[in-house]
């Protein structure tokens, strides 16, 4: 990760941490790729430095992009039913959201 001056960044790079106002109010959330348009309501905030994660990018053989797209619909999924854990219900409707998102991701 390394912080930058907002002039520096471009777009295309992600954010390495949260984007927060003086007052600790959540912006932008890491990982949030940056876009001219977003930068420029950077600007308007008056955020002059970002951290930009330098993770080198990953080029992935064709056959193994299936894999890695389900693995990252289950931990969002998760994610957005964290708080339901439990829950006969929830885990039903989280399952049925796996199957239908895994079946448009091919």
């Amino acid at each position: 990760m390394k912080l930058v001056r907002l002039d520096e960044a471009r777009p295309g790079q992600r954010l390495g941490r949260d984007v927060i106002d003086t007052r600790g109010s959540l912006l932008i959330k890491s990982g949030t790729t940056l876009t001219p348009d977003l930068m420029e309501r950077l600007r308007g905030w008056k955020i002059t430095h970002v951290s930009i994660d330098e993770a080198p990018t990953v080029t992935l053989d064709p056959s193994e992009r299936p894999y890695f797209r389900a693995l990252a619909i289950d931990k969002e999924l998760d994610h957005v039913f964290s708080e339901a854990f439990g829950h006969p219900v929830m885990h039903r409707l989280r399952d049925a959201a796996a199957k239908y998102l895994k079946g448009r991701a091919k």
